[in-house]
């Protein structure tokens, strides 16, 4: 079911943040790996010591040393959940890492990508003084088949590689997918999941809900936060990581107010009356594998939601 809608509280569904561990501050001027598998063992570890600490106490202050960007909106909108509703956050398990992409740089920032059966994650070194952040961290859907990691390079968003232009196009046109629906002309540049087919029936469900007796009507907006940060695989694919923000707005005939209790509560006030409309945002971290042969369908590995904010005007 998509998550927070109006009708009832947010499915709060996020992940937590990274190691700081720093290497010795350098200037670079060959290329070298961002870190070795040990090290980056070491800084999973690191990481999780922190996150645990952070989730226990919903601590922004702990998980902004070990996490950036928009995983770091998600968790602290989570935290932020927990502590005004004095209830329970769910937590995804520690991060673990069977294999490690570490590709070469000059300089900063640098990143590696790590996975296992548990998670795809990327973590970010944004300078020589800078410990290592988590930044992206996706639960694999259940009939997802992950790259081999190893031996990855980074490459821009902008390269062309496979079925579409590059990582941001297909970024795009996922967005557009969701947006539409499964009309949208994009629709078959994707390999169907059961996971977003769960999820573009929640949103279709919801869309019935306009044109009727109390619901003019309700509209998603999906969009790319930031360019995607992508790595080709040995054997050509490449791997695609962003997030979309999730603009949902639901038009009643007559006003409408957020309940008490639930998730929406953290950001706005229940039982206050909105006449024109109730506003949700949530942000979806997403993992893709964009492939190399020309006409193979773009496969979506996994995704995260989590509600950052709601409101109404």
């Amino acid at each position: 079911m998509h998550a927070a809608r109006w009708t009832l509280a947010a499915t709060t569904a996020l992940l937590t943040g990274c190691a700081a561990i720093p290497q010795p501050d350098t200037v670079q001027s060959l290329t070298r790996l961002a870190l070795t598998n040990e090290t980056a063992q070491s800084v999973v570890k690191h990481y999780n010591a922190i996150a645990t600490s952070a989730d226990r106490q919903l601590s922004e202050e702990l998980i902004t040393d070990v996490q950036s960007g928009d995983l770091l909106r998600q968790t602290t909108a989570a935290y932020k959940i927990g502590r005004l509703l004095k209830k329970p956050v769910e937590r995804p398990s520690p991060v673990t890492v069977s294999s490690v992409g570490a590709p070469e740089y000059s300089g900063y920032p640098m990143r590696f990508v790590a996975s296992s059966n548990k998670q795809l994650s990327v973590w970010e070194r944004s300078s020589a003084g800078a410990g290592w952040r988590l930044t992206f961290v996706v639960p694999p859907g259940a009939a997802a088949k992950v790259p081999d990691v190893g031996g990855v390079r980074e490459v821009a968003p902008t390269a062309a590689t496979g079925p579409v232009e590059s990582p941001s196009v297909a970024a795009t046109k996922f967005a557009d997918l969701l947006t539409i629906g499964a009309k949208s002309p994009n629709a078959k540049l994707f390999a169907p999941t059961p996971e977003i087919s769960k999820l573009q029936k929640g949103l279709a469900a919801d869309h019935a809900a306009g044109g009727t007796q109390y619901v003019l009507a309700v509209t998603d907006t999906f969009t790319v936060n930031a360019p995607p940060i992508a790595f080709r695989t040995s054997s050509g694919e490449v791997l695609a990581f962003f997030t979309l923000t999730d603009a949902n707005v639901m038009r009643p005939r007559l006003g409408a107010m957020w309940p008490v209790g639930q998730d929406t509560a953290a950001f706005s006030a229940p039982n206050h009356l909105y006449r024109n409309a109730l506003t949700t945002s949530l942000l979806h971290q997403v993992a893709i594998a964009i492939p190399a042969e020309k006409g193979a369908k773009i496969r979506i590995l996994g995704f995260t939601t989590q509600l950052v904010d709601s409101g109404g005007y």
